[in-house]
């Protein structure tokens, strides 16, 4: 197997959330607090030189396909999302823009099928913050 397209060279860059869809464990009470700010900009670096990090990395691979309701051996491709440079803050939801199957190591980015994968209600509580979730925001 070729190298890991989606090998984190910087984990500092991403969010609480994006940190728990690649399967990290972090328990930093200011990364919990803030979940969608990630790591570096609470450690003092300026947010637009994390933004432009985070363009550069794209998208990740996520671990948890049982919160998307996909099958055992397909994950989900989710895209870095777009970060304020002001606040550090990311803007938008997630935004899935592939699929990576185990068996064939392709990512199949057909727009049907990804159109079809939605968070499931257990997925949405753990991946959105709690005013977001009572607001009822879609996710997919």
């Amino acid at each position: 197997m070729s190298e890991d397209p989606y090998k984190i060279e910087d984990p500092s860059i991403l969010t609480y959330i994006e940190h728990k869809l690649i399967g990290s464990s972090i328990d930093r009470e200011d990364m919990i607090a803030n979940p969608r700010v990630p790591m570096a900009v609470l450690d003092g670096r300026r947010p637009i030189d994390v933004a432009d990090e985070r363009l550069k990395m794209g998208e990740i691979k996520s671990m948890d396909a049982e919160s998307f309701g996909m099958k055992v051996g397909k994950l989900p491709i989710i895209a870095i999302g777009e970060m304020s440079t002001r606040s550090g803050e990311i803007i938008g939801q997630l935004r899935v823009t592939g699929v990576f199957d185990f068996l064939t190591e392709e990512i199949d980015r057909n727009p049907k099928i990804i159109s079809e994968i939605k968070l499931t209600s257990e997925g949405r509580e753990k991946y959105m913050v709690k005013d977001e979730v009572s607001r009822g925001e879609k996710i997919g």
